[in-house]
């Protein structure tokens, strides 16, 4: 017997979910993973995703939906399902059902739209700011009749480390960004302070432009590091849903 799977490929890596096959019944967590550095490799990449998956679920699935920002692992994937005969459906900006402003729909992540679409499922007739902590920060709003209204991007945490060493040909590439106290004494401990205080005071920033217009909106946060975020916000006006675009996945399947 055959499957539902759903995969969400982001730019740093690939999840994988079994969908509920009946209806929803909570947000599905991805069941495996993959980093994007080996998994978008030609030839050896997408194209292990059936050994990859069939000792824990079988092969093939019954059907297939993706949501991806990376068209050189969408182009993989799609050769992937075709030689192998397994309908799959690749979502982007233009199709996904719900309402947005941008004049050119395929400007628009289908990542980020999707975790829109669930989080307005999930709060209906209410105003969300939604949070998604990845490679970048997304700070959208969606409101009260349930439309995808824009927002902000910013650079993640890795983003910012990334780019401000590739800037400075002696600085180091800084990961983590553990909390660090003025002032720095050292070259490291210097750059973690200041790109801490870039990345918290960024997104603290694009919430309170985001609350001037939606002040009574709830925040929801998701992504890879949704938890570091989660922690610069008041607790009793937010919630945290790690795997926010599982959730969008099993929508597709059931609701789109």
């Amino acid at each position: 017997m055959g499957f539902l799977l759903g995969l969400d490929v982001g730019n740093t890596r690939v999840k994988a979910y079994r969908l509920p096959e009946d209806a929803w019944s909570g947000t599905p967590s991805p069941e495996w993973t993959a980093d994007i550095p080996s998994f978008a490799v030609p030839n050896s990449g997408a194209s292990s995703l059936p050994d990859r998956l069939e000792a824990r679920w079988g092969w093939p699935p019954d059907h297939v939906h993706v949501v991806s920002v990376r068209p050189d692992v969408s182009a993989q994937l799609q050769d992937l399902f075709d030689a192998e005969g397994v309908a799959a459906r690749f979502w982007d900006g233009s199709d996904l059902p719900m309402q947005h402003p941008y004049e050119n729909p395929y400007a628009l992540g289908p990542d980020r739209l999707l975790a829109a679409m669930a989080t307005s499922w999930l709060y209906p007739e209410r105003d969300v700011i939604l949070v998604d902590a990845g490679t970048a920060v997304t700070v959208d709003w969606i409101d009260d009749q349930g439309r995808f209204r824009g927002g902000a991007i910013l650079p993640g945490r890795a983003a910012l480390a990334a780019a401000l060493a590739a800037a400075g040909a002696m600085l180091p590439q800084v990961t983590g960004l553990a909390a660090a106290s003025f002032p720095g004494e050292d070259t490291e401990s210097s750059m973690t302070l200041g790109l801490r205080a870039a990345f918290e005071g960024g997104v603290q920033r694009m919430l309170e432009l985001a609350r001037a217009v939606a002040p009574e909106a709830w925040v929801v946060v998701t992504g890879g590091d949704f938890e570091h975020v989660h922690r610069l916000l008041e607790p009793e006006r937010c919630t945290a849903i790690p795997d926010l675009l599982g959730l969008g996945l099993a929508l597709l399947e059931h609701r789109a």
